[in-house]
């Protein structure tokens, strides 16, 4: 080869070739020293300015807390990040911005050593807390006036906290969201970058223990550094450690998780312990146990949700044994563009699972169960049996009241059902709206879809029974309850499809109802006339229920707060397939007293879409004081003559209607269709017996349809409207707690 080589270019090439390996070895051997310095210096510097922003970052002693609440959870998380910085040794301050005049206020008293923490919800439709929207909105105006100077909130080190509810995609934490962006564009200095906290996965309080980690982590390592020259034997900084002067001079943060010291490596060691915890959040969800509903993406804001949201580049996402720290000192203007200045990034400490390397997220095992360890919690604290995955069972007191002979509910005066015999029941505890005057206060789930596991119907209603039961059997020897209806009460002949949440989004509600009927149980269904396609597909039921809860389209979306964009035509079209159904069909009307007691006319034309046969106007029922229900309170509670008098109002305008019967008890008046006014007497109440054995008929042969003129019965007179009982059924003997005493 080589003498080929020699033929080819001859004795001086070869030399010249052989000089240029050699000259070019000399070149790199010299050369490589200097580059790696030059690294070594790139490095130093780098690491030196990262320090610096570090030490910027980790100068607080001052907290100031500002919340803004519409249901509580704001002001719960503020109070809880108050009690954990006061016992780390800061001054903390509590702000509601409750009516609170940001103007000339929020710049004030700005220091170094003052830290800034905004926790904003996003309420309803991208809205703030009503009471504290003229802060957010003073903070927008004066980010976009160019009137003010940019540098407004120069002194200030700040960091956000954003809740929301993922179900209002185009709308999920926009508030926060919102305020981050003016306060960088007022000057302000971003430390922690936004945190996002989902309502949908009812795992907040989880979340935001992570989130006052990273704080706790934050601080510390400056705080550590700043105590190493004081002496102080033993200093507590938060959750990352303890500072001690171990005696041979070089003092370190412990504890039984890492060793922070006064090294480079020192600055992760808090860094490590949280993604440690972040790791053990992954594997839980990437098994399928997580508080996360159906397809989880990582949309890239700190949250996982099964919704598109758009990427933002103040949500980024950590990947590996990267720096927490923003080290990105290009951009001459990071204050007003990127905000990244001073940042600590902990979208990991929320639980994400890490996809930032591929762009991919990873998905959980399956569709998971709608009862998370939460919501679990919740229910059964008020009292629910929960069944499966996605239903629950619950005594209602009118079951117990009839148990006691005490009397009946509403249905037994307008419909004749044996109060002792019904069981109240859902198969879906999620819901698609969130009503301010929701009974449960917001504690099951919402969606727009069905994305949980799915249980079979007949599992489900074995179990309801089975729960039914062993509740009605701790009413054994209870004064007042005698034995054959307490046996009867064992044996429930119907069904109130009402319990909580939306019963007609269970994929299998067809066939639940059908085996309800099977075993001689009638069905009393109940749904929030927001999904017309289920109505339409819905075989017969005893009594089909649509929530009535407002007349216009302005004043659904503020009591029902739903979640479809398009839930006012989803509303009318509700009640248009009401129209064509052949049973008993009832609009349910729930007043609530500044929300929707006025408009009459409008609930006027309402009846027109569905010409209900019955409508039942019933005055709010009051649960307790509770925020998650935008602040109602008794008095939003009518009057039973405030109820009187609305429903006189609408059955004026309706001539085809009289009202039937009355409840008083549960200021409910039942309004009837005058076709079932037979010979001058109510016809309201329902042959049981009458509704089994045509609807068997009809399962065998869909030709022989049936109507509810088929299994009408006449409404006895202490039930009807201006009878002197009011409802309240004689053979029951009435109890008042006032005296103590049965009257």
């Amino acid at each position: 080869m080589i003498e080929k080589l020699f033929e080819t270019i001859g004795l001086s090439g070869l030399f010249y070739f052989v000089a240029g390996l050699l000259l070019g070895y000399v070149f790199f051997y010299r050369s490589t020293p200097n580059k790696q310095q030059d690294n070594d210096d790139r490095s130093h510097s780098k690491h030196s300015s990262n320090k610096n922003k570090k030490s910027q970052c980790n100068r607080f002693k001052i907290l100031k807390i500002y919340f803004a609440t519409q249901s509580g959870k704001s002001e719960k998380l503020a109070k809880k990040l108050s009690d954990a910085a006061k016992e780390r040794g800061l001054d903390v301050r509590l702000i509601s911005l409750s009516n609170y005049d940001p103007d000339g206020k929020i710049q004030k008293n700005l220091s170094k050593d003052t830290l800034c923490i905004f926790i904003a919800p996003t309420h309803t439709w991208g809205q703030p807390p009503e009471d504290s929207r003229w802060f957010f909105q003073y903070v927008h105006d004066a980010s976009g006036d160019f009137r003010v100077s940019k540098k407004l909130l120069s002194n200030m080190s700040y960091a956000v906290v954003s809740l929301g509810n993922s179900e209002y995609a185009e709308h999920f934490c926009t508030v926060g969201k919102e305020l981050d962006k003016d306060l960088l564009h007022l000057g302000a200095r971003r430390v922690l970058k936004n945190f996002i906290i989902d309502d949908h996965l009812h795992n907040g309080d989880k979340r935001f223990d992570i989130w006052m980690n990273s704080l706790w982590s934050l601080i510390a390592i400056n705080a550590a550094s700043k105590n190493l020259h004081h002496g102080d034997n033993k200093v507590m900084y938060g959750d990352c450690g303890v500072v001690n002067n171990n005696g041979d001079g070089n003092d370190v943060i412990s504890n039984n998780n890492h060793v922070c010291c006064n090294s480079s490596a020192g600055d992760h060691a808090c860094y490590r312990k949280i993604r440690s915890e972040i790791k053990d959040e992954e594997k839980y969800n990437e098994k399928g146990h997580g508080d996360n509903s159906g397809e989880i993406r990582n949309n890239h804001n700190g949250v996982i949700d099964n919704h598109n949201v758009d990427d933002d580049k103040d949500y980024n996402i950590i990947d590996g044994d990267e720096d927490y720290y923003d080290e990105d000192d290009d951009d001459e203007d990071e204050q007003a563009d990127d905000g990244d200045d001073n940042v600590l990034d902990v979208e990991d400490l929320a639980g994400v699972i890490d996809a930032a390397a591929t762009g991919k997220a990873k998905r959980s095992v399956g569709p998971i169960d709608m009862i998370t360890p939460v919501i679990r919690h919740s229910l059964e604290k008020q009292g629910y049996k929960l069944i499966g995955g996605h239903s629950g069972v619950k005594l209602c007191r009118w079951t117990k009241s009839m148990l006691r002979g005490r009397g009946g509910c509403y249905k037994h005066t307008f419909y004749g059902i044996e109060s002792h015999r019904c069981m109240e029941t859902t198969p879906s505890l999620a819901c698609a709206n969130k009503c301010v005057f929701c009974w449960r206060h917001h504690t099951n789930p919402v969606g727009t879809e069905w994305r949980w596991k799915v249980d079979d119907p007949q599992m489900i209603l074995d179990g309801a029974i089975e729960n039914h039961c062993n509740l009605i059997k701790q009413f054994k020897g209870v004064p007042g309850v005698e034995v054959d209806r307490l046996l009867e009460g064992m044996t429930p002949v119907h069904c109130a499809l009402s319990l909580v949440g939306e019963p007609i989004m269970y994929p299998h509600i067809n066939q639940f109802v059908h085996l309800l009927h099977q075993r001689k149980i009638s069905s009393f269904l109940v749904t929030n006339a927001q999904f017309p396609e289920a109505i339409k597909n819905l075989i017969p039921v005893t009594q089909l229920y649509v929530s009535i809860d407002a007349g216009t389209k302005e004043q659904l979306k503020k009591i029902d707060r739903p979640l479809f964009k398009d839930y006012w035509e989803r509303y009318i079209s509700c009640l248009s397939e009401l129209k064509n159904k052949k049973q008993r069909t009832v609009y349910r009307l729930t007043l609530v007293k500044g929300y929707n007691t006025s408009d009459i006319e409008e609930y006027a034309r309402l009846v027109q879409y569905g010409c209900p046969e019955f409508i039942e106007v019933k005055g709010v029922t009051y649960c307790g004081d509770s925020k998650s229900s935008h602040g109602m309170t008794m008095k939003n509670v009518p009057w039973l003559e405030e109820v009187v008098d609305f429903v006189q109002k609408l059955v004026s305008l309706l001539p085809d209607y009289e009202i039937a019967s009355e409840h008083a008890h549960s200021l409910c008046l039942l309004v009837g269709h005058k076709k079932f006014k037979r010979d001058d007497r109510w016809h309201t109440w329902i042959d049981y017996e009458k509704f089994h054995e045509l609807n068997a008929s009809f399962q065998q042969d869909a030709s022989k349809t049936f109507t509810s003129m088929d299994y009408m019965a006449p409404t006895p007179t202490w039930a009807c409207y201006g009878a002197p009982e009011r409802g309240f059924d004689p053979a029951h003997v009435r109890f008042r707690r006032k005296n103590k005493d049965a009257v």
